[in-house]
């Protein structure tokens, strides 16, 4: 699996409080890859491509 993260994080201010928002892509590279589940399996089908976003407050 490929993760990376775009952007690492952008600080941003709402009402003068910090928020922070971050976002995620995993798999970016390879929607079809493979990975190894576990020797009595062999190969499976990996993680699709996945967009994530987080946001963190402070009060």
């Amino acid at each position: 699996m490929v993760i990376h993260q775009w952007p690492p994080s952008l600080p941003l201010e709402l009402r003068g409080k910090p928020v922070v928002v971050r976002g995620n892509i995993l798999n970016i590279a390879n929607p079809g890859c493979w990975t190894a589940a576990n020797p009595t399996y062999g190969l499976s089908l990996g993680v699709p491509r996945t967009f994530l976003l987080s946001t963190s407050f402070d009060f």
